[in-house]
């Protein structure tokens, strides 16, 4: 009768921690791949993004992508309920306006916020405190199309409204790779992005490095020649020759001819 008794009392103490006991937590949504912003909150309102694209990796615990202005890159904290953002490290570009700049440090801001998202066919959706919100729309960067301005260019010359651009034997160079932007200027490299739409070129805010110039003709022949680039809303090519150009600028180009890899 005794054994009965505690037998009783144990299985009764087993069904009463059974109720008492918490779920267990839900696995996070699997976040990894390619993302595109198309919305972005932080904690003082919504952030304008301008027409720069916004993009994020996700992989195997890794994270990189493309800011306003910046590369970033960094590793995702797995130890707790959803995946955070560790500190997001970046390259050290310039770009114009600052307003550019300010949205990047925004940016960059909300995503270390970030402790809760979601996914679905059409996107990911990454939240935090007080408000902080990040919209994402699923993309491939391989279906960004070629166009005829792709390639590998040289600056020869141009002109804007204070009068001819001259290298004057200067090295100055241009690639377009389905929508990137990249090359080097007199003194630094730099970086950006270029849309079209309906025939309007539109250069996103153009990056580069923060090199001093040799004399005051380079920073001038660099000054002017990015600011032109920025301005180009025109595109046409003509054989090997590309000219860019708005209503004020003028940049002319030739094609420089691909190396064999041996």
């Amino acid at each position: 009768m005794m054994r009965a008794r505690l037998l009783v009392v144990a299985v009764a103490a087993l069904a009463l921690a059974g109720c008492s006991a918490e779920p267990a937590s839900e696995p996070a949504p699997p976040i990894d791949g390619e993302w595109l912003l198309t919305s972005a909150t932080g904690a003082d309102g919504a952030l304008e993004l301008g027409e720069s694209p916004v993009t994020l990796s996700i992989a195997a615990s890794l994270y990189s992508g493309m800011g306003p202005c910046n590369s970033y890159t960094g590793s995702l904290d797995d130890s707790g309920d959803f995946p955070r953002f560790s500190s997001v490290a970046s390259t050290r570009m310039a770009c114009e306006p600052e307003a550019v700049m300010q949205l990047e440090a925004d940016y960059f801001a909300v995503l270390e916020a970030v402790d809760d998202g979601t996914v679905t066919d059409d996107g990911l959706t990454l939240a935090g405190g007080d408000g902080v919100e990040l919209v994402f729309a699923t993309w491939d960067p391989a279906t960004v199309e070629e166009t005829e301005l792709d390639g590998e260019w040289q600056f020869t010359g141009g002109s804007d409204a204070d009068g001819d651009i001259v290298v004057n034997g200067v090295p100055v160079t241009l690639l377009l790779s389905q929508g990137a932007v990249s090359g080097q200027a007199p003194c630094n490299t730099y970086t950006g992005a270029v849309s079209d739409d309906d025939g309007t070129l539109y250069f996103a805010p153009i990056a580069q490095t923060l090199m001093a110039c040799a004399d005051d003709a380079l920073t001038d022949l660099e000054t002017r020649y990015l600011a032109a680039l920025q301005a180009s809303t025109t595109g046409t090519v003509d054989g090997e020759r590309l000219t860019l150009g708005s209503a004020d600028t003028t940049l002319e180009f030739t094609l420089l001819p691909q190396q064999s890899v041996d």
